[in-house]
């Protein structure tokens, strides 16, 4: 079953960038509760926000890796592609999904069409009907 290899980059680069704000949170957190008791009141309070900007910044971040998790998972559900499938059929109810790129010729017998996943992965249509599966 293939995927499609930018959702799972996004989903990399979205946990790790979540992750990165949930540290900041915690390190907020630290700095907010060993403040030295010479600091007034107003940087109290500072830090105080800072360290919950960074708490609701971190809970935003997992929500959106929560998302794609669920996206993924109901992609991976999906079945695998068959030759004789239309392009829509291909997009909206395959595990393969949308391409990456596509590489398009016209000529006088139709239209042909090579889609790209992960650069491995390809999938031939010839006048929007699926001829080709390349992996």
């Amino acid at each position: 079953m293939k995927l499609i290899v930018a959702t799972l980059l996004a989903f990399l680069a979205t946990t790790s960038h979540a992750e990165t704000f949930c540290e900041k949170a915690a390190a907020s957190h630290e700095q907010f509760d060993a403040s030295p008791d010479e600091l007034d009141a107003s940087q109290k309070e500072e830090r105080h926000l800072t360290a919950t900007a960074f708490d609701d910044q971190c809970k935003a971040e997992r929500a959106k890796v929560a998302k794609i998790n669920h996206e993924v998972a109901a992609r991976k559900a999906m079945p695998g592609v068959k030759l004789g499938m239309t392009e829509q059929q291909v997009r909206d109810h395959t595990s393969w999904g949308a391409p990456e790129r596509v590489h398009r010729t016209s000529t006088a017998l139709g239209v042909r069409e090579q889609w790209v996943y992960g650069g491995t992965n390809y999938l031939y249509f010839t006048n929007g009907v699926l001829t080709g599966i390349q992996n």
